[in-house]
């Protein structure tokens, strides 16, 4: 980490923006959840061109069966045999953290998915038991992984997915797609007013002001609660009015090949309306799905360098393919230098009603 500081501190000399100077590490856990839908959307990514017939083998013409090789069972327990969440995890110093023109944090690491199969096949595939695992249909061990063989005695997906990848990893070493992710983490102060709501946010900030370890919810394109006549607390839909800007803690996007997934509201993809606010803040050992845990903050101006360190726990669902099944889960953490420039960056799109009667919007 030392050499990699000096060595961008000595590019920094003769160029103020270097681009591919990067300021930190993360260390991650990406899941793809992987299905007869939207399996071809992964060409390069997860798998090369020369492999695509037999990813379309491994996943086309999966029935939904019953669990546990019953013939018979009830229509609720019926479970999809065509799907597999497919992990891997990254480590990498590709990532950089910058304060954006407006004082927000952004985190951005660059995750490269040969290095990553690299790894998992140097480890002896370790992280890839569990497709083997024959207690769920895709760790089902069957005649065969072709769609010729009967449903119920085909190979489970996992374990042709393993057997693909171990048979054939020439072919999957020197895959260079990028998968990036971008944290923005909304810190309170100069805020960009754009509501009623917002007129009282504070404007200064420091983050001697908090205590930490703090969770932050990731609240990408939240509407604010709807008022109900009981203890629960429900948000609202694409209908209702969005978060006040002010009020937005974390945004976060990944973006794979052409593909840009946005991170689901508090963790709502995973039935977890029914955990408060409290229950976040709490939770903070094991972040809560939807949630950033900032660990360590010091910013431009305070004393010491410059520094941000957390953890998150993000899912995330694809904003044009397969909206069923593009669903990704990352979990990792971040130990990043904050540049100390500060760097103008696209705002996420967002609805927002400039006028509570209606007659202007953007």
């Amino acid at each position: 980490m030392i050499r990699r500081f000096q060595t961008c501190s000595l590019f920094l000399l003769a160029a103020a923006l270097l681009p591919g100077c990067f300021w930190g590490d993360i260390e991650a856990g990406v899941q793809f959840t992987v299905t007869e839908k939207n399996w071809d959307q992964y060409l390069g990514l997860l798998y090369p061109t020369s492999r695509e017939a037999a990813w379309e083998e491994i996943f086309s013409d999966r029935p939904n069966l019953c669990p546990d090789g019953e013939d018979e069972c009830d229509q609720d327990d019926v479970e999809r045999s065509d799907e597999v969440d497919v992990f891997m995890r990254y480590e990498t110093s590709r990532t950089r953290g910058l304060m954006t023109q407006k004082g927000d944090l952004q985190i951005t690491s660059h995750l490269d998915v040969g290095e990553a199969y690299k790894a998992l096949i140097n480890d002896g595939y370790d992280d890839w038991n569990y497709l083997t695992n024959g207690d769920r249909l895709h760790g089902n061990a069957g005649d065969g992984c072709s769609s010729e063989h009967d449903g119920a005695d085909r190979t489970g997906v996992g374990r042709c997915l393993f057997e693909e990848v171990q048979g054939n990893e020439s072919s999957y070493k020197p895959l260079k797609e990028d998968i990036r992710l971008v944290i923005l983490l909304n810190l309170p102060g100069e805020d960009d007013v754009r509501s009623v709501a917002c007129q009282e946010a504070p404007r200064e900030f420091s983050s001697g002001d908090w205590e930490y370890p703090r969770a932050m919810l990731v609240n990408y394109d939240a509407t604010g609660p709807v008022a109900l006549d009981s203890d629960e607390t429900i948000y609202g839909t694409d209908d209702d009015a969005p978060l006040p800007q002010c009020e937005v803690e974390v945004y976060s996007r990944l973006s794979v090949a052409t593909q840009v997934f946005a991170a689901d509201y508090f963790g709502e993809a995973d039935d977890l309306d029914e955990r408060s606010i409290e229950d976040a803040r709490r939770m903070l050992d094991e972040p809560l799905v939807g949630t950033v845990v900032i660990d360590e903050l010091t910013l431009p101006g305070e004393d010491g360098q410059a520094h941000a360190k957390g953890r998150y726990n993000l899912a995330f669902t694809a904003q044009r393919f397969s909206e069923r099944d593009g669903s990704v889960t990352i979990e990792g953490s971040f130990d990043v230098d904050i540049r100390l420039d500060p760097e103008e960056v696209d705002d996420p799109d967002r609805d927002i009603d400039l006028d509570p009667d209606g007659e202007e919007s953007q």
